[in-house]
This record gives structure tokens, C-alpha cells and sequence, in this order.
């Protein structure tokens, strides 16, 4: 088959979706294939849009799309069927996260090319989520499974979780994810003003949300600082807990012991931490460790999303429990007392980190794409043979006359 023509459906454009959302049409540009971006004119990264732009055949194109559920979602669909319809044929309609791929699945109703659809960590997922809404997110998903050919998990975990909701296996694919190595700035640990060289620093990169657990991180920190005054800890990002959680390092008493970087491009920074940690309570497949282990940092992390798949226990990092963070500050002094082991975790993480690189991840999924479009195409010739057969009518024996 020749070059594809694909829309790719995303609600958010400023985060690791967007990151990823990015290097997929990057990737399939460069393949040959033609690419329209549909994106929500609310929350993008004007930076990751400029240089999509510089791409021959990428088309973005920014439509008004909620967050969440909202009044509004009816002509954000609308919206993006009418653009299908004027735009297509599209071989391909892949939705990314939930908002972007109940879009991309219920608009494309009825138009030719298939349906794909990658959920980047289902909302189900999350342990905070109560009975009732995890029954109707759960039925949602099932529901609009049914509209697509495949559903594109991040992991194994993911996987598994996907057919706890209905979702039948055979409809599932895994494809990791990859990334770009960052080109990473060189250390300048006096930038976060803590006193002397040789503070341990934990850093924390992601939103300052439920999902990121950083309040665990902050409450761990606390309990390895009182048995190692180096113990320091950077969070960069922002999000719904930023004003709880410095009310919280200062009731723990360790507000001097936590920089507030707010929105940052991580690479300024890695290669000024001692270990990456990722408490978070879900994920689908963070790119946080693939970058902390291009920057030969060992990772502190749970057991969620494609940890089993990236990180190695005990090789190129440490796992443990979810919301346990005293098993966390346990973790945290071992490594700031180990600079050995520090070491050689970073070394190995470095190594494995070269299996996730973004080139083999749109590989893999153009490689999908072709396999779903072949199969749709050999279901249409044997419908078509099984249908001349049956119009086929034999004589039953030898005309009398």
C-alpha cells in the first residue's frame, strides 16, 4: 500500500500526550504518509505546534474542544465529523486520549478508512476513582470500543486493564512508547538555591496532581530528611495541588527543602538531580522515566502503567508500593547513601533506555495501520466471493425434455 492519509484526534497539546501525539506525526511525515492534526484550541503548546508546522505534509488545524465533559462536546463533534467529511478520505482516524478518541471514533461514523484508538492511561485506571463513576467511564469505554478496529495500549498493564472492562483481547494491540534522547543542560545544581554541593536531590517532574501521588513524595521527603539532612527534593510542574501541597511541605517543615520550579522543559534539569522519583498512584506509559534513564538517572518509581516494562528492580531502579511513603523514604535514603549504586543503576537505565526510542514506536504503529487496512481489505474480497457463490445457482441434474 502507498502512502496513507491520517487524522490524528488529540483534546491536549501541552502535555506528554502532546509530546507523543507529536513524534508520532512527526515520524509519520517523514515515512511519507500525509497527516491532519485536530487539536483543541484550549490547551496547546505553541512550541510543539511551531515546529509541526515546519512539516511538508502535516496539517493542524485547532478546534474548540473541552476538557472534560462539557456542554460544548456536541460541536466539537460536529466540528471534527465536518472536517472528516470535507477533508477525506482518511485511511485512518486515530484518537488519543479519552476526549480526543471519543471524538475521533463517534465523528467518523460512517466514513470510509478505520478506526483507531489510544487511550495514553484509561481514566479507569485510577484507584480514587468510586463506584459509580468507574461503572459509567467503564461502559463508555466498552461502548465505544466497539467503534474501532483497535485499541492501542501503552503496556501490558494497560492491556490487562482494558480487557477487566470488556474490551476483548483481540482488539487490543500494545505498542510502547518511545521518545527522542533529550539533549540534556549541563549540571548547575546551585540553580535551586539549596545550600551546599552536596544536598541529594530527588527530582520530580510532572502535574501537581492526584495521579502524580507528590504528596507522597513530600511526606517521604520529610521522613528520609529527618535521618539525612541532605535529602532536597525539586518539583517541576504545576497543576490543582500546587497551593495545598507547599501548605503541606510547610507544615511538614520542609519548605526550605523543596524547590518550586513551576512549568519547565525537564532537560534544563535532569543531569542536576541524583534519582528520579514517580510515585504516581496510575499511569499509561510515562515518558518520565524513558527521559530520566537517557540522563543515567536511577528511578525511584510504582508499580503502574509500562514500569514493568522500562524499569528493572534492583538494575536500573527501585520499585515501590503505591501511597507508601514511608517505603519511599526508605528507598530514597538507600540511594542517597549508595552513590555506587547510584552509579551503576544509572548506567544500566541508560542502556535500557535505548529500546524506547520514538522511531520504533511509529514504526510500530504504521506497521499497524497497514495490517488493519490489509485485513479490513481480505474481510471485503471473501464477503464479495461468498457473495457471488450464493448467487450461484448449479442445475441439480440432467434437463428432461
Amino acid at each position: 500500500m502507498g502512502p496513507l492519509r491520517i487524522a490524528l484526534v488529540v483534546e491536549a497539546m501541552d502535555t506528554g500526550i502532546a509530546q507523543l501525539v507529536s513524534l508520532l506525526a512527526s515520524g509519520l511525515d517523514k515515512n511519507g504518509h500525509e497527516v491532519h492534526l485536530l487539536h483543541s484550541l484550549r490547551r496547546t503548546d505553541r512550541e510543539i505546534l511551531r515546529q509541526l508546522r515546519t512539516r511538508s505534509k502535516v496539517h493542524c488545524i485547532a478546534i474548540d474542544i473541552a476538557r472534560t465533559v462539557h456542554r460544548t462536546d456536541f460541536s466539537a463533534g460536529r466540528a471534527v465529523r465536518r472536517y472528516l467529511r470535507r477533508n477525506g478520505p482518511f485511511d485512518v482516524v486515530h484518537g488519543h486520549s479519552s476526549k480526543g478518541g471519543a471524538l475521533a471514533r463517534l465523528s467518523a461514523v460512517g466514513l470510509p478508512g478505520i478506526r483507531v484508538y489510544t487511550p495514553h492511561a484509561f481514566y479507569t485506571l485510577s484507584p480514587g476513582l468510586s463506584g459509580v463513576p468507574r461503572v459509567v467511564y467503564g461502559t463508555a469505554e466498552r461502548a465505544l470500543a466497539s467503534l474501532c478496529s483497535t485499541v492501542v495500549c501503552s503496556s501490558m498493564a494497560e492491556k490487562r486493564h482494558a480487557e477487566t472492562l470488556g474490551i476483548a483481547g483481540e482488539q487490543l494491540a500494545v505498542i510502547p512508547n518511545g521518545i527522542e534522547p533529550p539533549v540534556l543542560a549541563a549540571p548547575a545544581r546551585d540553580q535551586f538555591g539549596f545550600p551546599d554541593d552536596e544536598t541529594f536531590i530527588v527530582g520530580f517532574v510532572g502535574r501537581l496532581e492526584y495521579q502524580k501521588a507528590p504528596d507522597i513524595l513530600l511526606k517521604a521527603i520529610a521522613r528520609a530528611a529527618e535521618a539525612d539532612s541532605r535529602v532536597r527534593a525539586v518539583m517541576i510542574g504545576d497543576g490543582g495541588m500546587e497551593s495545598s501541597l507547599k501548605e503541606l511541605a510547610a507544615r511538614l517543615g520542609i519548605a526550605d527543602r523543596v524547590a518550586w520550579l513551576g512549568r519547565q522543559p525537564s532537560d534544563r534539569y535532569l543531569a542536576s538531580f541524583d534519582i528520579l522519583a514517580m510515585p504516581s498512584r496510575y499511569e499509561g506509559f510515562s515518558l518520565m522515566p524513558l527521559e530520566a534513564m537517557h540522563a543515567h538517572l536511577p528511578i525511584i518509581c510504582t508499580p503502574v502503567g509500562g514500569i514493568e516494562e522500562t524499569v528493572s528492580h534492583g538494575v536500573t531502579g527501585l520499585i515501590v508500593p503505591i501511597d507508601d511513603s514511608e517505603a519511599l523514604a526508605r528507598t530514597i535514603l538507600a540511594l542517597a547513601r549508595d552513590p555506587a549504586r547510584r552509579e551503576s543503576m544509572g548506567a544500566a537505565a541508560h542502556r535500557r533506555a535505548q529500546s524506547f526510542l520514538a522511531e520504533g514506536s511509529v514504526a510500530a504503529t504504521e506497521k499497524l495501520y497497514f495490517e488493519i487496512l490489509e485485513n479490513r481489505k481480505a474481510k471485503k474480497v471473501r464477503e464479495r466471493d461468498r457473495a457471488a457463490a450464493s448467487d450461484f445457482r448449479a442445475p441439480e441434474g440432467p434437463a428432461s425434455g
